[in-house]
């Protein structure tokens, strides 16, 4: 999501609250796919959206979500590389999946 030169954002280095659906804009839901930024690999939506779950796990029962929420304010957790974890048999609404092929 990051890119290979390691971006803090997809865009770049600075925060952009325009390029990400989170809680500074509204609408305080999911949106439609593709609104708002692409990855340097062209991957839509990178940041914000809905946490993605990973296939890292973490302590037992547990794996690293990233990449924020439409919940989240500022610039801190809306972003590829902020990691949390959570139970793997969690099921919330501000977290999905992304499906991709290598």
């Amino acid at each position: 999501m990051r890119g290979v030169d390691g971006r803090i954002f997809p865009w770049g280095p600075d925060f952009d609250s325009a390029r990400l659906n989170i809680h500074d804009a509204g609408p305080f839901d999911t949106m439609p796919v593709g609104l708002f930024s692409a990855s340097p690999l062209g991957l839509l939506d990178p940041a914000g959206q809905v946490f993605e779950w990973t296939a890292t796990p973490s302590a037992a029962g547990r794996y690293v979500v990233k990449g924020g929420s439409w919940d989240d304010s500022g610039c801190g957790i809306c972003r590829p590389a902020a990691r949390h974890t959570r139970p793997a048999a969690l099921k919330h609404i501000l977290i999905g999946f992304r499906l991709v092929r290598e």
